[in-house]
């Protein structure tokens, strides 16, 4: 196992608003000694052990020295999150460079030397989160879309996604939530949707990363594409975009969204197009953190837990989803059989009530009538915050389902 090459002189403690906070810089997670491959680590005040999200920062693939906590560490640490801001390889050439794969197997080896350094930097081995924008929103989706990969076959060639780099093999690289910003999902689609950037030539970024003009790396591009390792046991992620970006344009989150949903991925995926260009958006980030974390302690995302759920999404609270909320005309409930689980609005006593179903942001995704005894099953207007608006004998009702499934 590497241990950790930690200046002393580097330790600093930063006064955050709530508490003092300890910052530790350029510590090697894997024992190279080279500065790519250092991260900094901004701790909590307090006894822990501290969840961990890991920033990454946006810098077109050509990353050596461009860790940071991304502006997060204070509000996170007040939370009672480890940020982590971590280096890696650009791609390119001279030194400090490097052709894809490299770049995820640093990726893997970072999740894993945390986890295996848990003990030391007082730090929750159950939950390490990802968040970055950019380039560094790459990270965050092919970090979190690999899992615990080891090799993958595309085409006629295998590619070694884990490794061996950095050691601590007997670790394991996934994480448990990722928020990614503007992310390269797919970089073969770049070209053909509204990008400023020939993101197809051999000195493009992504030809950097990948060592060449993409057309003629297909293959490579393909292991290198975030939306290629989609399933269903992906974790928490949150894809956000800026509707007018022409940098990496918007169809990147759009194409990985509907791969996700084709896919049948249950927990809490979501895309959130915003106005605006190519600008990082971390707006809400640590709520969602903060509820996949929740919904982790609870084992909603545990395989080994009793309290695994395949369909799970996190409600505002981190619970697992289930509750029951009776109106007086009718019952708000979690319907549950074989696994599949959905909210149903049942009238109980009028002789019709007209409902509305809307998201968080207000926009209606569901109108109609339930005779009595009838019911509609939120499900079918997906996962997320549902509100409702019920009226029945003349009177208006409205409440909030917190988690619904599809």
């Amino acid at each position: 196992m590497f241990r950790p090459i930690t200046s002393l002189c580097s330790t600093l403690l930063i006064f955050s608003g709530i508490g003092f906070s300890e910052t530790i810089k350029n510590i090697n997670y894997a024992g190279t000694g080279k500065v790519e491959h250092t991260l900094n680590l901004y701790l909590p005040s307090g006894s822990g052990p501290f969840p961990v999200v890991i920033h990454y920062t946006g810098l077109a693939f050509s990353w050596s020295d461009a860790k940071s906590d991304g502006g997060l560490a204070n509000s996170y640490n007040a939370a009672g999150f480890a940020v982590v801001g971590a280096n890696l390889s650009g791609g390119g050439s001279g030194t400090s460079k490097a052709h894809y794969p490299a770049q995820i197997q640093e990726l893997k080896a970072t999740v894993r030397f945390l986890r295996a350094n848990a003990d030391q930097y007082n730090l929750d081995p159950k939950f390490i989160g990802v968040i970055g924008f950019s380039s560094g929103a790459w990270n965050a989706a092919i970090l979190a879309t690999t899992g615990d990969v080891d090799e993958y076959k595309a085409g006629s060639t295998t590619m070694k996604l884990e490794g061996e780099f950095g050691g601590n093999l007997e670790f394991s690289s996934r994480v448990q939530a990722a928020w990614a910003s503007a992310p390269p999902t797919d970089f073969l689609a770049m070209d053909g949707c509204g990008s400023m950037i020939n993101h197809g030539a051999a000195n493009s970024p992504e030809g950097g990363l990948i060592g060449g003009a993409l057309a003629q790396n297909k293959e490579k591009c393909a292991f290198a594409n975030p939306i290629t390792y989609i399933s269903k046991d992906d974790p928490p992620i949150r894809l956000v975009h800026g509707s007018s970006d022409n940098i990496v344009p918007t169809c990147q989150s759009e194409l990985m969204w509907a791969a996700l949903q084709k896919n049948g991925n249950k927990k809490d995926q979501s895309y959130t197009p915003v106005s605006g260009g190519h600008a990082a958006n971390f707006n809400g980030s640590l709520d969602f953190f903060k509820k996949a974390l929740a919904a982790n302690k609870e084992g909603c995302l545990d395989t080994s837990s009793a309290s695994f759920d395949p369909l799970a999404t996190y409600c505002s609270t981190g619970n697992c989803c289930t509750a029951v909320r009776t109106q007086p005309l009718v019952t708000v409930k979690v319907q549950q059989a074989a696994n599949v689980r959905g909210f149903d609005i049942v009238n109980t006593s009028a002789s019709t009530v007209t409902y509305k179903i809307l998201d968080a942001a207000g926009h209606v995704l569901a109108t109609g009538q339930i005779a009595s005894k009838g019911s509609f099953n939120l499900k079918e207007t997906g996962s997320g915050l549902r509100l409702y608006e019920l009226r029945g004998n003349g009177v208006l009702f409205q409440g909030k389902v917190i988690c619904a499934y599809n």
